[in-house]
């Protein structure tokens, strides 16, 4: 399993960040639960169920990080020829404030750089306004909003120079 060390958090706490295996995709399923359960459940359990079956293709990734051993955070993100778009990112309420979802993202866009991948794309909450702030201060833009399940919904894209090839 690759392992890679992102920049320590403010708190100078270590975190790892690991491609997940079998048993962690189970463990990543509670643990999204467990961070989105009290907003959408319905919608949740389905998009859990759908990141089990995606977890086994092979233009999907699910990257953990993980305080020692105590799963912190959670990344499942599509591969497409241009672009990645990030299906589900979750961090643990008591691990926020301490730069997490900041070190997954640049993780994520020193990943796509790597690949050669030249945009990340996701969706968000309409209502959580103070993560399209944030998200915002990352270089990402908001493109147009959409309902889904009855729930509106906010897109992001954040355009990305690949590394020069060798």
């Amino acid at each position: 399993m690759r392992e890679l060390r992102p920049k320590q958090a403010t708190n100078s706490q270590d975190f790892s960040v690991r491609f997940a295996n079998q048993r962690m995709v189970h463990e990543s399923r509670s643990f999204l639960m467990s961070v989105f359960a009290p907003l959408l459940y319905d919608e949740l359990s389905r998009s859990l169920e759908e990141l089990e079956k995606r977890a086994s293709r092979a233009n999907c990734d699910i990257v953990c990080m993980f305080s020692q051993e105590e799963m912190v955070a959670v990344l499942q993100m599509e591969w497409h020829d241009e672009y990645v778009h990030v299906n589900l990112f979750g961090v643990h309420h008591t691990y926020r404030g301490k730069g997490l979802p900041r070190q997954m993202l640049a993780w994520l866009e020193l990943e796509c750089r790597r690949r050669r991948i030249t945009r990340i794309e996701f969706e968000t909450l309409e209502e959580w306004q103070t993560r399209h702030r944030f998200y915002e201060t990352l270089g990402f833009t908001k493109g147009e909003s959409f309902t889904r399940c009855g729930v509106l919904y906010r897109k992001f894209r954040k355009f990305i120079t690949p590394l020069p090839t060798s």
